[in-house]
């Protein structure tokens, strides 16, 4: 039984809902701040899978817009970014940066450490490795089409996600309490008064609102970068650059 692309859409709201909920109702998971996402994503395989086994049946759902909102998606990240924040950061974030790099090594190393062991194509151990630990879901499914093309590993996008799945909630559960801990032990605060915001700086929401206008005026930039990292995508795909078209998106939307 195959889902089309539309009504795979159609499914995903109530997933993330169902996952909001979960979250609201179920103090672990909020307390450990699982994504609604993987909350209500790992729901719903429970139940897709009885399904499954009940009724004797497979179903599959299609994928073909996944490429085009992981663009946008990107997207997204890009124009949301603050350059100046980022340089107020200063060493805090140049130190950040190394350690994140430091990991990316170690990542790889024990995943293609633990793919020889057990006589597996070392390349997996990549995929179990930065490319979904830090990458996340997004970035697992952009390079899994590199290695099921180039390497012949057709199960790519599946250990991808289900690699990332893992690190998601492995790393939640452990963040939590190791987050929790240091700011108990060195009295951390945030200010009640200052307003939470995700790309937007103070003057922005002080003299703007979301209206019409705004609303496609964001949709217009998210299109034209996610066109434009897809075209430099293509550019550099026959220039011999192994370089997803969703990296350039993000760069684009830093740009912009």
């Amino acid at each position: 039984m195959l889902i089309d692309a539309g009504m795979t859409i159609i499914l995903a709201f109530p997933v993330l809902f169902a996952g909001g909920w979960l979250n609201r109702k179920i103090p672990f998971l909020n307390k450990f701040h699982i994504p609604e996402a993987i909350s209500g994503g790992l729901l719903f395989s429970v139940l897709l899978i009885a399904v499954e086994l009940i009724f004797n049946t497979d179903i599959d759902f299609n994928d073909e817009l996944k490429n085009l909102l992981l663009l946008g998606f990107f997207s997204t990240i890009g124009l949301s970014s603050s350059i100046s924040k980022l340089i107020a950061g200063g060493r805090s974030i140049l130190f950040l940066l190394f350690l994140a790099a430091v990991y990316l090594f170690l990542q790889n190393f024990v995943g293609v450490g633990i793919a020889l062991a057990f006589g597996v194509n070392p390349v997996a151990g990549l995929i179990g490795g930065s490319i979904s630990l830090t990458g996340g879901h997004g970035t697992a499914m952009a390079w899994s089409t590199v290695f099921e093309q180039e390497y012949g590993m057709p199960a790519s996008h599946v250990f991808g996600a289900v690699a990332a799945t893992f690190g998601l909630i492995l790393g939640g559960l452990a963040g939590g309490p190791v987050g929790t801990y240091l700011i108990r032990k060195n009295g951390l605060s945030g200010s009640h008064d200052e307003v939470q915001t995700v790309g937007l700086g103070d003057s922005f929401r002080e003299e703007k609102s979301i209206d019409y206008n705004s609303l496609l005026s964001s949709l217009f930039l998210v299109a034209l970068t996610a066109s434009a990292g897809s075209w430099l995508g293509d550019m550099g795909k026959g220039a011999g650059l192994h370089i997803p078209p969703f990296v350039f998106c993000l760069i684009l939307g830093i740009l912009i």
